[in-house]
């Protein structure tokens, strides 16, 4: 699950294909699935779009997929998105802004005590706060990949449902 431009992680893989089917099939397709008792998988799809998520062993870090099929020429184009609830995707944004914001701010008051001839001892904050911002990319990697298994069973099952491969 990295970016085909370079071997780091991807928080959040996207898939995406054509399918030639109608996208009313595909969604009757899926929806059946899930309606299914044995379905390891709940969710809903609804106009195109649903969110998937595992039925079992749900943890914090979790995925949640997000569908979208939308009609094309000839067929369909099946988009998703997997990633950790919107919950979890919002704690994790808020925390980078506020860590970001944080680090700017020292870093502007520290380079203008700097050019005013003043102490430049809060500096020392600046690579604290990049530190802390790498450990928080790293905590969600760390995640990422504890839940990959829980990836892999949600987009096999959408696969065996639409029959038709999204990678």
């Amino acid at each position: 699950m990295s970016s085909p431009d370079n071997n780091l992680p991807v928080l959040r893989p996207r898939v995406d294909a054509y399918i030639s089917a109608d996208p009313e099939e595909i969604e009757a397709r899926l929806n059946a699935q899930l309606e299914k008792e044995s379905s390891p998988v709940v969710g809903h799809l609804s106009h195109g779009f649903g969110r998937l998520q595992l039925r079992d062993d749900q943890q914090y870090w979790s995925p949640e997929f997000s569908l979208r099929i939308e009609a094309e020429a000839g067929g369909s184009r099946v988009s998703g998105l997997m990633g950790p609830k919107a919950e979890v995707w919002t704690l994790f944004v808020f925390c980078y802004a506020v860590l970001g914001l944080g680090t700017l701010i020292v870093l502007l008051i520290g380079l203008s005590n700097w050019s005013l001839g003043q102490s430049t001892r809060i500096l020392w904050a600046v690579p604290f706060g990049l530190g802390v911002v790498s450990s928080l990319y790293y905590v969600a990697w760390t995640g990422q990949r504890w839940s990959r298994s829980q990836m892999r069973s949600l987009l096999k099952f959408c696969e065996s449902a639409i029959g038709h491969p999204l990678q």
